[in-house]
């Protein structure tokens, strides 16, 4: 059902990462793509559990204009050693970024001819600095994921370059993650479980698929196995596309440029091609048994769907399960989903039927899903143009239409006083009220909902030639 509806697709990308805590400095970093469990444990040459104690600050390690370097230091008393040798403790080093704030001198002796601030203008600029710093705290408080004394979290090592003696971190950015306690023990199953397969005299590729599979059963080290094998899935895209174009050029007889990609820049492909239509069922089942049958009683269907679930949609979009359009369309409409998360979902929706309507649709909802739900609905935001309307149906008034005005004929004698207090009484009556951006969130997921399965019966029923992308 649906299987002409589906096509390879790709949602925007989610760089999902346990990013090392409290190290600011790598947040401004250029954003690199993440390392996940697999990459770091192949990398790794020590992978340690370990409690967190606490953290020393140093010296300035170096500074420039507007900010500073300080040495940092994180330790942490070793629990488990799930790779390498046992060791029972580790300090990971590192800096952390500080900006410099300086002050503003105080002028003096200013030009007494110059008009003073007032009253106003002082409290509207104290208004707006006020409402800056707690913009500036709301953001670092959403970055915040510092380790606190006692918490857990994987360590990954390898051997310094320089002197092979001595570990250091894997990866400047991901080869720390913090845990809760039940997610320590999902991510040293599936350790050990990798112990076992790089043991081997020879890594089998099966199964190190299957161990991504099984990364995708446990919720949390879903994004782990999906984003891996959705990984491998861009990697074999791109070795095809590569051998069809050096094919395309033998064929008209044109020069091939000599190779210069590394050594196994394709090998990660391994796992795409691997794949069967059971792993492939077995997976898209992993994804809608997650909703339809919520593993606690007091867990309800109705939830936002988190970054594992996001990744397992854009690898099922892969290969394209039939149930997935419909499954995608239940989320929009459900109410746990933020609004946000509802345009991703949409813009996917919209590549899979390839439909002009339903991509405007898709694009006019995301471009307001980011309003807050209380805030009156700007003039640019509602006009009719950016409004689709669901075919058979007209669009309703908006808050920035201005009511219909009587032509006056030239000749005309103008109203008395007490007539244009009652014309514009008329007027304020007729005018729609305005809206919220929840209200019009609501009415375009509404206009979408409709328009979509509107296409899907039509495809379903061979209205639509085709409609894949």
């Amino acid at each position: 059902m649906l299987r002409s509806l589906l096509s390879v697709f790709a949602l925007s990308a989610f760089l999902i990462s346990a990013a090392q805590p409290g190290i600011a400095a790598r947040s401004r970093c250029p954003v690199k793509e993440p390392e996940t469990l697999l990459s770091l444990y192949k990398n790794s040459d020590a992978i340690f559990l370990a409690q967190f104690e606490r953290t020393e600050y140093g010296d300035v390690a170096r500074e420039g204009e507007g900010y500073q370097y300080v040495t940092v230091r994180k330790y942490f008393t070793v629990s488990t050693t799930l790779k390498g040798k046992s060791q029972p403790g580790y300090v990971v080093e590192d800096e952390e970024y500080r900006p410099m704030t300086t002050e503003e001198p105080a002028v003096e002796n200013e030009n007494e001819s110059q008009p003073a601030t007032t009253d106003a203008a002082a409290e509207n600029k104290t208004e707006a600095a006020v409402e800056e710093q707690a913009e500036q705290t709301d953001e670092e408080a959403e970055e915040d994921t510092s380790l606190k004394p006692g918490d857990l979290a994987l360590i990954f090592l390898k051997k310094d370059d320089d002197d092979p003696k001595k570990l250091v971190v894997t990866d400047y950015r991901d080869a720390v993650k913090q845990l809760t306690a039940e997610q320590s023990e999902s991510y040293s199953a599936r350790i050990r479980d990798l112990n076992s397969i790089f043991n081997s005299k020879q890594v089998s590729d099966a199964a190190v698929l299957d161990w991504l599979i099984r990364c995708m059963q446990d919720k949390h080290t879903r994004w782990e196995g999906a984003y891996e094998l959705r990984r491998s899935f861009q990697n074999l895209n791109s070795q095809q596309e590569r051998e069809a174009q050096l094919k395309e050029k033998a064929k008209n007889g044109e020069k091939t440029d000599e190779d210069d990609l590394p050594d196994g820049f394709f090998a990660r492909g391994a796992y795409a091609k691997l794949l069967g239509d059971h792993q492939k069922q077995s997976i898209s089942n992993i994804l809608l048994d997650s909703y339809s049958a919520p593993k606690q009683a007091d867990e309800s269907g109705n939830r936002q769907p988190d970054q594992g679930d996001l990744e397992l949609i854009r690898l099922v979009g892969e290969w394209g399960d039939p149930r997935l359009a419909e499954f995608l369309l239940g989320q929009v409409q459900n109410e746990a989903v933020d609004s946000n998360t509802k345009g991703d979902l949409m813009q996917t929706i919209a590549d899979i039927l390839d439909d002009e309507r339903v991509t405007g649709l898709a694009e006019r909802f995301s471009s307001v899903s980011y309003q807050d739900d209380g805030d009156t609905v700007d003039a640019d935001d509602i006009e009719a143009d950016d409004d689709p309307a669901v075919e058979g149906e007209t669009a309703s008034p908006t808050a920035t239409e201005a009511p219909a005005t009587a032509q006056v004929e030239p000749d005309a004698a103008p109203a008395n006083g007490e007539d244009a207090v009652v014309a514009g009484d008329a007027a304020k009556k007729d005018a729609p009220a305005p809206i919220t951006y929840k209200q019009l969130r609501s009415e375009l997921q509404a206009k979408f909902v409709r328009l979509v399965t509107e296409v899907m019966i039509k495809a379903e029923t061979g209205e639509v030639a085709s409609i894949s992308r």
